[in-house]
């Protein structure tokens, strides 16, 4: 809801979804299956990361450091 740069206080400890919930959530139309989230310093390869699944059952919610990236991509609906 509101992207751009998010803070980390020194020595708070941030997840995927606090971020997220921290930069005001998400709306209907972000794919919550198919969240990227970036780390610079391990080459800036992206990981998928299934949010919904986070959010449910508690688990594999990575902790945020200085200079990640997380991005939520819109759902793609199908006509067909």
């Amino acid at each position: 809801m509101k992207p751009g740069p998010q803070p980390i206080h020194a020595g708070e400890t941030l997840t995927l979804t606090a971020a997220i919930l921290r930069a005001g959530g998400v709306n209907e139309w972000a794919d919550m299956r198919k969240v990227r989230f970036t780390r610079l310093n391990k080459g800036g390869v992206p990981l998928t990361y299934n949010l919904k699944t986070i959010v449910e059952k508690g688990s594999d919610d990575p902790i945020i450091r200085d200079g990640d990236r997380i991005f939520v991509p819109k759902l793609f609906l199908s006509r067909y």
